[in-house]
């Protein structure tokens, strides 16, 4: 995925992202430590800071070969668990993860302690986007990579009775306003697709912010594995991801019933 041979200046990196290895949920696991072992093998010094169950001690462990910062978790629950929450609870954790000051503190001491020169924030469910407030203080410049709708939608989705949201509902605007608001505050906005970067700005995110792109993902497909096509032949389209209605898996059938 890197370049290994070129020669670089050493940098002090840290990653953020709501869940590491061995407690993967999602992509965005995956894509972070590929990153984090391709800039390490590189040279520069890396760290992820990831949340852990509440009861847990905050501790440094080694995951995927990187160093990882394990922050014990400080709401409800801990959304990793495989324990089923009832909707009040589930409604109270969405509302102090908007901005939950006891996780920013948490931020802060990772920070002060390990005093990364650049920090790349991931999924920040459970961090709270008072990692956003942490980072400032300090001047540490960020970068924010979208995965998903967490700045303008707690369930992450904007999904809701069966359909895609055109707008985001009342509920969600006023419990997104901090996340708009402190947004100008990244160094830069990467989507993992052109419509999820949209999206953000289109809902006024990331303004005055310079850097803003898409970067879809490193990965390739062996050419080994790619056939040509021809009417007589089997044509073979497979999904990876959650199983779930707002992944348009639906459509996607309905879509080769009709074909």
């Amino acid at each position: 995925m890197f370049d290994t041979a070129t020669p670089i200046s050493q940098m002090k990196l840290l990653f953020i992202n709501s869940f590491f290895a061995p407690n993967v949920r999602g992509g965005a696991e995956g894509s972070v430590a590929k990153i984090a072992q391709g800039l390490q093998n590189r040279g520069h010094q890396v760290r992820v800071m990831a949340t852990v169950d509440g009861s847990s001690q905050r501790d440094i462990a080694t995951a995927e070969g990187v160093e990882v910062s394990q922050i014990p978790i400080r709401n409800l629950f801990w959304p990793s668990s495989v324990k089923p929450q009832p909707a009040w609870k589930r409604f109270l954790w969405h509302l102090i993860d908007v901005y939950n000051p006891a996780m920013g503190h948490e931020v802060g001491r990772v920070l002060d302690e390990y005093r990364p020169e650049v920090v790349f924030c991931h999924n920040l469910s459970g961090f709270s986007i008072a990692t956003w407030r942490a980072l400032s203080r300090r001047g540490i410049p960020f970068l924010q990579v979208l995965h998903d709708y967490y700045h303008l939608c707690p369930k992450t989705t904007l999904y809701h009775d069966g359909k895609n949201c055109r707008e985001m509902c009342s509920s969600c605007r006023l419990l997104r306003l901090p996340h708009r608001y402190l947004s100008s505050s990244a160094s830069a906005a990467v989507g993992v697709s052109s419509a999820v970067l949209q999206r953000h700005l289109d809902e006024g995110y990331f303004s005055g912010v310079r850097v803003r792109s898409a970067v879809y993902n490193a990965r390739t497909v062996e050419e080994t594995i790619r056939k040509p096509y021809n009417e007589s032949s089997v044509f073979s389209i497979g999904f990876i991801g959650k199983v779930s209605r707002e992944k348009g898996i639906e459509v996607l059938i309905r879509g080769f019933v009709e074909l």
